[in-house]
């Protein structure tokens, strides 16, 4: 776990975006056990996605430019081998960060 709060702060310490007030909730196909928000900047955008329940969910987050977005490794968590957004498969308890960058 230790090194997983690690890749975490880095992740913040990096990144502006997740310094400000700018979140956008986000509708998901499960709303009742999955939360979805971004998180974002002029440079940068992140989208977190939740799954507080205790059974394995596929679903999928309403999104512009989905498939822009990509998972982000965290050390610490196990390799994920997903195809990005706008669908997501998270196991019971899982949590999964995508990011992609804001063109100019």
């Amino acid at each position: 776990m230790r090194e997983i709060y690690r890749g975490l702060s880095d992740l913040r310490k990096q990144n502006s975006c997740f310094e400000n007030d700018r979140v956008t909730w986000l509708h998901n196909s499960d709303e009742n056990d999955v939360v979805t928000f971004l998180r974002g900047d002029e440079q940068e955008e992140f989208v977190v996605v939740i799954n507080f329940s205790n059974r394995p969910i596929v679903g999928s987050v309403k999104l512009e430019n989905g498939p822009e977005f990509r998972s982000v490794k965290i050390s610490g968590m196990p390799e994920t081998h997903d195809s990005g957004l706008p669908l997501y498969h998270l196991n019971s308890f899982e949590w999964r960060i995508y990011h992609r960058a804001v063109p100019k």
